[in-house]
């Protein structure tokens, strides 16, 4: 199994530090996902983990940075791809994060 907990910051430009999501200011919805999927290489060798990825989040709902926070080293690759590809509805320039599990 592959799991991916992520850390969202959807982040304004001129903003100085993130809200925290469900408390400063509301979560960013994500619009569209993309299921990580687990290395054949993982798979046979037995490895399975959660991944803990930051990603920020431009106010068009396109991630544009990824960092590992937590690594298992062969399941960060499809980690990352998948992260990539998410999409997330406009916040209204509006700064937040947030972390949660995502199978």
């Amino acid at each position: 199994m592959l799991l991916c907990c992520l850390l969202v910051a959807a982040i304004q430009a001129q903003a100085d530090e993130p809200l925290q999501a469900g408390r400063d200011a509301p979560s960013p919805k994500r619009i569209h996902y993309v299921e990580p999927l687990y290395p054949a290489i993982a798979r046979e060798a037995g490895v399975a983990g959660v991944v803990l990825v930051e990603i920020g989040v431009k106010e068009d709902g396109h991630p544009y940075e990824v960092l590992i926070i937590e690594a298992v080293p062969l399941l960060d690759k499809a980690a990352i791809e998948a992260v990539r590809q998410w999409r997330y509805g406009a916040d209204g320039g509006r700064r937040s994060a947030q972390t949660r599990p995502v199978a």
